[in-house]
């Protein structure tokens, strides 16, 4: 048993399943009798086949050697070791058959539950890159309104300051413009002093 599985075993053991959506590949353990493989241990139960191939392929061991049979009795002896051993080979072989088909029941439900299972990962994936486009462009349009927001917040300011600076220059001014005409007057009025 253990060279039919090392036989059958290549550089990728796997069985794979596509369908329209994709595929996967379900990789193929090197022995029955691995420890390490599954990495996650489970149970099974229901109709699933639990028993192994190598209890149902285990010859039966040699018995006990008779010495001392007369001629007759050794024939008498093989026949019916040979009886028993025809009964044997037909007991495994129709317990062969039936894990056989129990197996190939079963494996099929495998398949299509796989198959399915590569349907609902498509779909979930194309639902993941739909809601991260949205929240990548609700993300954009967030950067936006806040940058907006610091340009209207920015305008404002920038008016108040420039009013201020034409009032202060206006109030500089002013002062300037009164003390002339205060100097005008005063030359007025002392023009008039001297010509009297």
């Amino acid at each position: 048993m253990d060279e039919y599985y090392a036989s059958q075993q290549g550089a990728e053991s796997y069985v794979g399943i596509r369908t329209d959506d994709g595929e996967v590949r379900v990789q193929i353990p090197a022995a029955t009798k691995s420890e390490d493989y599954p990495k996650v241990k489970f149970t099974v139960f229901g109709n699933a086949c639990s028993d192994k191939i190598e209890d149902i392929l285990q010859p039966k061991k040699r018995t006990r050697y008779v010495r001392g049979l007369s001629e007759e009795e050794k024939k008498t002896r093989r026949r019916e070791q040979n009886r028993n051993a025809a009964a044997r080979s037909r007991a495994r072989k129709n317990a062969m058959i039936s894990k056989v088909i129990q197996l190939h029941q079963e494996n099929m439900g495998l398949r299509a539950f796989v198959a399915e299972n590569i349907t609902q990962t498509k779909i979930l994936r194309d639902e993941i890159n739909r809601l991260n486009s949205i929240i990548a462009q609700q993300h954009y349009h967030a950067q936006q309104q806040h940058y907006h927001a610091m340009l209207a917040t920015q305008q404002p300011s920038n008016t108040q300051q420039g009013s201020k600076i034409s009032s202060t220059s206006t109030t500089s001014t002013t002062p300037t413009q009164q003390s002339s005409l205060f100097e005008i007057i005063n030359q007025d009025s002392l023009f008039q002093n001297e010509g009297q």
